[in-house]
């Protein structure tokens, strides 16, 4: 599932899920995450900022990196040898058992969609099937990048033109989803919309996970837009919902 690739690529570390997480801890999950997305390793800070922008978008300076890498060393999450950092046998457990979650989670939240659309229409096909899933990934990417930006935009209100971040969410239209049979068509925004309003377990996780995703992603970006640095944020409040996997403090 390719909900938005920088986001979905971001949420299967389960990133920002602690309660009363402040900038540098949210910063530090962003750090993990790159250097996992590197193959484990880093040859430098500015390697890592690099893969920070590219990935995701995200400015980092090196001066906020630098404490990052030097607590995960201490840590004994990152091991530093040669001016290249490399990720631990104890980051690796503790990433590892995350991605499978977060894999088991949204296949489960997949499969429960699929098994209540089925009882609603049991004319469906697997390809019908198929297709009502691409168009959920389309329309979950819009919903929850709206909903990540008006969040972080409350802790931001003095960001320059807050509003064109909104827009632009909302240049897609609602009439962003691929022509399908008629049939599909007059039930497809009736279905989508069962996966949010009526959500299983497995699919509030998946859609906690995926918001706080994004809510913090825009919460970094606004920093930097607005060259505020991470210190006099002691606590980042998180979406409703947003704290689903418990303290891994």
């Amino acid at each position: 599932m390719s909900i938005d690739v920088s986001v979905s690529r971001l949420a299967q570390y389960r990133p920002f899920e602690r309660n009363g997480l402040d900038a540098q801890a949210a910063l530090t999950d962003l750090v993990v995450a790159a250097v996992m997305e590197s193959d484990g390793h880093v040859t430098s800070l500015r390697e890592c900022q690099d893969h920070c922008a590219t990935l995701w978008g995200l400015e980092v300076e090196l001066d906020e990196l630098r404490p990052i890498f030097e607590n995960l060393v201490r840590e004994d999450r990152l091991t530093h040898s040669n001016g290249k950092y490399t990720a631990s046998d104890t980051l690796h457990g503790e990433v590892d058992g995350r991605t499978r979650e977060s894999a088991k989670v949204e296949e489960r939240a997949l499969d429960d969609w699929a098994v209540t659309l089925r009882l609603l229409n049991a004319s469906l096909s697997d390809d019908d099937i198929a297709l009502l899933k691409a168009a959920l990934d389309v329309r979950l990417g819009q919903l929850i990048r709206r909903h990540g930006v008006e969040a972080a935009l409350l802790l931001y209100p003095e960001a320059p033109h807050p509003k064109a971040l909104i827009d632009r969410v909302e240049g897609e239209g609602f009439n962003f989803l691929p022509r399908r049979e008629s049939r599909l068509e007059e039930i497809r925004e009736q279905e989508l919309a069962l996966f949010v309003r009526q959500p299983t377990e497995a699919q509030r996780v998946f859609l906690a996970s995926l918001l706080n995703t994004v809510y913090f992603m825009t919460i970094l970006t606004l920093r930097a837009i607005t060259r505020i640095s991470p210190d006099p944020i002691t606590e980042i409040p998180q979406v409703s919902g947003g704290s689903t996997g418990g303290d891994r403090s």
